[in-house]
């Protein structure tokens, strides 16, 4: 709940170390985050690179081939520290791989815990709208997310979801008991934050409910891949969400000690 940002550490395991960056997901090239990452690339050795937050145009051939033309400044804008990071990767011959679940293990497991469909989705698209305040967007929120919604259905070959924009933004209303505020970065975070749970916030909704029961399978997803990378003796950088670097943490210690 209460720690640095950014929030780094670096542990050494038999043959191979991990390096965790976590910060806050930023796209503003001036962010002290991406001088950061510099530094670290220009000092620390690596074998491989890890990732959360890599956006999914990136993991197909066609934008694994665009990684090595992108300007530091266009992968900042772009994918903010995730695609910075791994553009530094690739600039160095350096394997990369994103560690969090795939779309459909991650909305399977959400909805195999007793959560409807239209809770995920509704989930799903309130947990883009802090993105879509953060790049200053010009399009109408409605617009902005239908692209993420094709991809949604193509991640879960959810046949039955037909919910539209207008659907799902009116289920968000109902739960949330309030109007959406559009352009506001703090309050539009709120609706998806896990920590409301714990802090017992009187607003909580399942909507934060569901980012803290994913956020169980995300940590474990990354923690295995990066101790996979480990166990071959591998120096990894593992840049992540700073929460997910605090609750990461002792598993990395528990592993190494």
């Amino acid at each position: 709940m209460e720690h640095e940002v950014p929030y780094t550490y670096q542990l050494a395991a038999t043959g191979g170390s991990v390096t965790v960056v976590g910060v806050n997901h930023v796209h503003e090239r001036e962010h002290p985050a991406f001088s950061l990452l510099d530094s670290i690339f220009a000092h620390v050795p690596f074998d491989s690179v890890c990732v959360e937050g890599m956006d999914s145009d990136f993991k197909e051939a066609l934008g694994r081939e665009l990684l090595p033309r992108l300007t530091l400044e266009a992968a900042a804008a772009r994918g903010g520290e995730a695609v910075y990071a791994v553009v530094h990767a690739v600039r160095r011959g350096i394997t990369w791989q994103p560690v969090e679940p795939a779309d459909d293990i991650l909305f399977s497991y959400v909805l195999s815990l007793g959560f409807s469909k239209l809770d995920v989705v509704t989930w799903y698209v309130l947990r883009l709208l802090p993105q879509y305040i953060a790049q200053g967007e010009s399009l109408s929120f409605d617009v902005y997310i239908e692209p993420f919604m094709d991809e949604f259905r193509q991640a879960t070959k959810w046949l039955d979801v037909t919910y539209d924009a207008a659907d799902i933004l009116r289920y968000a209303v109902s739960v949330l008991q309030r109007d959406l505020v559009l352009h506001n970065y703090e309050r539009a975070f709120s609706y998806t934050d896990p920590r409301a749970v714990t802090r017992h916030d009187n607003d909580f909704t399942i909507f934060n409910t569901i980012s803290a029961t994913a956020d169980v399978l995300r940590d474990r997803t990354m923690v295995t891949k990066v101790l996979t990378e480990l166990t071959e003796g591998k120096r990894v950088l593992l840049v992540c969400g700073v929460a997910h670097a605090v609750m990461q943490e002792p598993a990395y210690r528990a592993f190494i000690a």
